[in-house]
């Protein structure tokens, strides 16, 4: 540990002076490393949009064919008859007699002087 401050506390002061007795150097080679990064950033935002543009066609391409069979698909069902899959055997037969209902029973209504009524279980 005491190794590893040393070093780092002669860097921080011997770091500031090699770069003012070497500054034109350092910066000479900072400029040129930044020129390098910016042309290979250059290099693959183009290759980047090339390929994005390969996918965009392939995708483009598949989704055309993919809609032309939907297409087919759709109109081959629509020049179907329905009658050859619906059968009218597949459905009950509708009654023919009228259906007679009971008359219901009416409840009880509460009168203005009687108490409220409450169930049995409540008491």
């Amino acid at each position: 540990m005491w190794g590893l401050a040393l070093i780092a506390t002669i860097t921080a002061y011997i770091g500031p002076l090699v770069y003012i007795q070497n500054k034109e150097v350092i910066d000479a080679q900072l400029e040129k490393g930044r020129s390098l990064a910016s042309q290979q950033a250059t290099q693959i935002r183009d290759l980047a949009s090339k390929q994005a543009a390969n996918a965009s066609q392939t995708v483009s391409g598949l989704t055309q064919q993919y809609t032309t069979k939907a297409q087919e698909t759709i109109n081959n069902y629509r020049g179907r008859s329905p009658s050859a899959e619906i059968k009218k055997a597949d459905f009950p037969s509708a009654p023919k007699t009228e259906i007679k209902s009971e008359p219901v029973a009416e409840l009880p209504t509460k009168h203005e002087n009687e108490p409220p009524l409450v169930p049995q279980t409540a008491l």
